[in-house]
């Protein structure tokens, strides 16, 4: 093969690599971001729900929790039925955890009871939700606990929202939702492989076009240059392109 069609075919191999690789990471980011957009949108409804329909219930608990300790708090009758009120409105939803911190920092609710009494004062999400700015993140878990069960292999988004009766009030507690996107993810790697397939045949295409058209482009400037040494009485000396 004539070397500069060969150095012609290997930049435009790997220029049609990289942007296939380029072309999935800009989708995935979009898909990612788009999902915990939508994701956090979510929680911070489910949390507005929980604020209206079932903290009004245990304010009075609230005030009176966060003057015993962890074990107190645990056993305290209040929390049973907070669990249970928690799973039934939380029930055929996404919701894998519910977790309620004072503005402190104390951990006054969690449906993973080991968690209760905890002090999360210094974590960045409760830190952003006591501004009044909800935060969640993505993360995969290799064993998670539910509420009933423990959960494998799972990827989970993590909400911190802050609660408040209004906008214009101050917030009076913040609440952590965790829910299971792990199908979610699955559909966008669905996707993204139906993107990067794609790509790759329709970056193909134009692969071939441009190496035949850049093939036929070669032959006709070697038979031009092949006259030009015939007519100038020159033997045809292959000399501006070499073959290896």
């Amino acid at each position: 093969m004539v070397r500069p069609m060969r150095n012609f075919f290997v930049a435009s191999l790997v220029s049609v690599v990289a942007a296939t690789v380029v072309l999935a990471a800009v989708y995935r980011h979009i898909a990612t971001s788009q999902l915990l957009e939508l994701g956090e949108s979510n929680n911070v409804a489910l949390a507005q729900i929980f604020s209206n329909s079932i903290w009004p219930q245990y304010r009075s608990f609230q005030e009176a929790a966060g003057r015993v300790d962890a074990d107190t708090l645990r056993a305290h009758p209040d929390i049973a039925k907070l669990r249970t009120t928690v799973l039934d409105v939380m029930r055929n939803t996404h919701v894998v955890k519910v977790k309620l911190y004072e503005t402190d920092g104390y951990t006054l609710f969690s449906t993973d009871p080991a968690q209760i009494g905890k002090d999360y004062k210094d974590n960045p999400g409760f830190i952003s939700a006591m501004k009044g700015e909800p935060v969640s993140e993505l993360t995969h878990r290799d064993k998670f606990s539910a509420f009933d069960k423990e959960l494998e292999n799972r990827d989970v988004l993590s909400s911190y929202v802050p609660l408040r009766p209004s906008a214009e009030a101050p917030v009076g507690g913040v609440l952590e939702i965790y829910t299971d996107v792990t199908d979610l993810l699955k559909r966008i790697d669905k996707e993204e492989r139906r993107v990067i397939l794609s790509a790759i045949a329709v970056l193909a295409i134009l692969f071939i076009a441009l190496f035949f058209i850049a093939r036929h482009i070669d032959a006709i400037v070697r038979r031009k240059y092949a006259v030009i040494l015939a007519t100038a009485g020159r033997p045809g000396v292959d000399f501006i392109f070499p073959k290896d």
